[in-house]
């Protein structure tokens, strides 16, 4: 999950598809211009603002309009396009992984961290055409040293992070509340107490 790390600019906008905790603390000790996160849950949306990054509720406008009213815009082919420089697409939802592509710029960046249980087709001429850099990762054991190093040393604030923590004896309910998103971020269940 770090290798994405390595692709971000101080200088980026960063659009985040799909609520995405990783990359939204990521983005803030990384000291980009701005976060937009985009969601359906009006709570998930709450916590990213509260975090610092911009909510954008998923069916209350067209995304396109709203990156270019924050972010500029840009010609690709004589039409206008979001000046956002990086999406995270954090969904594995086929239709938001096109959107992500169709909405880059030339030069943009794309990192797909959300896991897509179906084939997702992919217009290789649009990528073309937007010289578009698509990048997939996962969370690696060898990764775990270096985030183990960022959470102690407080680069990445987890409080906001963890919704609700519970403990072993109340692991069911731990499970019923991780199904909602319009009530859970991350449950946390601390299996020393019980």
């Amino acid at each position: 999950m770090l290798k994405p790390v390595k692709l971000l600019e101080y200088t980026d906008y960063r659009l985040v598809v799909g609520f995405a905790t990783p990359s939204l603390a990521g983005g803030g000790c990384q000291g980009l211009k701005e976060i937009v996160i985009v969601d359906r849950s009006e709570y998930r949306l709450g916590v990213a603002k509260a975090l610092g990054a911009i909510p954008f509720r998923a069916e209350s406008g067209e995304l396109g309009d709203f990156l270019q009213e924050r972010h500029g815009s840009t010609q690709l082919m004589g039409m206008p396009v979001p000046d956002s420089d990086l999406y995270f697409e954090a969904t594995g939802v086929g239709p938001v992984f096109q959107q992500a592509v169709n909405l880059s710029k030339r030069g943009g960046r794309l990192v797909v961290v959300g896991v897509h249980k179906q084939p997702v087709q992919l217009d290789l001429v649009n990528v073309l055409i937007r010289e578009l850099t698509i990048t997939a990762s996962m969370a690696y054991p060898t990764e775990f040293p270096k985030v183990i190093e960022m959470l102690e040393s407080g680069q990445v604030d987890t409080r906001s992070m963890i919704s609700q923590r519970y403990s072993l004896q109340d692991f069911e309910e731990a499970l019923n509340t991780a199904k909602n998103p319009e009530s859970a971020i991350k449950v946390l269940v601390n299996c020393q107490q019980y």
